[in-house]
């Protein structure tokens, strides 16, 4: 009597398809790589001692963006657009590394960039004495806005130090406003560009060491 079991030819058994990244749905892969990218501070650092600081993460590339020209496509955007990226700007050496972090991302991902924090000390002659006063300046590149601070007090005021140091130092920074509501104007619709953001860093190197 025949078995009414057909015979197993070779390996019948049905196959589950590997559980990768790049399986899983558009969305849920989408959450995953914010939940990677996007960091708790939202506070990324160019400065090379940056493992010195517990609030300051690495400004390379994540290692996701590395795997496959996909998951680049995909992460990277999110990375850029996503975080906060700061910079201080207030030695050769810190502008040098911001500059070559501009160059080596390119005008692809700089494009994506939404907030940019330039800071650094400057010097404010007080009488006789230099006092240092720590500026940053924010910029949202999306919304073309800019907001500068100093943590010690507002400018020009008789509480930033020599009364005509802090009128000065007023001025450079209306300056420095000027020179980034131009940009923003001159380009309308256009993304920002490593040649403009290199522009706004070395002009904030100037005011941050030119006292």
């Amino acid at each position: 009597m025949d078995d009414p079991t057909p015979a197993l030819q070779g390996n019948t058994q049905p196959r589950n398809p590997k559980a990768t990244l790049l399986g899983l749905p558009q969305e849920l892969r989408d959450l995953i790589l914010c939940h990677i990218l996007i960091k708790p501070t939202n506070t990324i650092t160019m400065l090379p001692n940056f493992s010195c600081h517990a609030n300051e993460i690495s400004a390379l590339q994540p290692p996701i963006g590395q795997v496959n020209r996909q998951l680049r496509h995909e992460a990277l955007p999110v990375f850029y657009s996503a975080n906060t990226f700061t910079a201080q700007l207030d030695n050769a050496l810190d502008l040098d590394i911001a500059l070559s972090w501009l160059t080596a991302i390119g005008d692809a991902n700089i494009s994506h960039l939404r907030k940019l924090i330039l800071c650094g000390w400057t010097r404010v002659p007080f009488g006789r004495m230099i006092t240092k006063r720590f500026l940053r300046v924010v910029l949202d590149l999306k919304a073309g806005q800019l907001e500068m601070e100093s943590l010690e007090g507002d400018y020009g005021s008789s509480d930033y130090g020599d009364q005509e140091a802090g009128v000065e130092m007023k001025k450079n920074v209306e300056e420095l406003k000027g020179a980034f509501r131009a940009m923003v104007e001159a380009r309308g619709e256009k993304r920002f560009d490593e040649r403009c953001l290199l522009e706004l860093m070395v002009g904030f190197h100037g005011l941050c060491t030119g006292y």
